[in-house]
């Protein structure tokens, strides 16, 4: 008699830290790895009002330049997530 075949778990990530920050203080932004492996590729989508820069695998600094709003995107292979931070003054 053969065992059941094993279900998959599912895959997922998640964006772990603070929703805003104030211009010209960083924080800390922390991929959370849910059943999946690989390395975390970050990006932002407007340079001139946010800077990342890598800490680890896993973390980023977050250097805010300017007033705004900015969406920081992390891929872990093929899942993808997207978190607003809110820049003020």
């Amino acid at each position: 008699m053969t065992p059941p075949p094993k279900k998959k778990k599912k895959a997922s990530i998640s964006i772990v830290g603070k929703k805003s920050v104030k211009k010209g203080k960083s924080i800390v932004l922390t991929v959370k790895k849910k059943n999946i492996k690989g390395k975390a590729k970050w990006s932002v989508n407007k340079k001139k009002l946010a800077k990342l820069k890598k800490k680890s695998a896993n973390k980023v600094v977050l250097k805010a330049r300017k007033k705004g709003k900015v969406k920081v995107t992390v891929k872990v292979g093929k899942l993808k997530k997207t978190k607003t931070i809110k820049i003020r003054k």
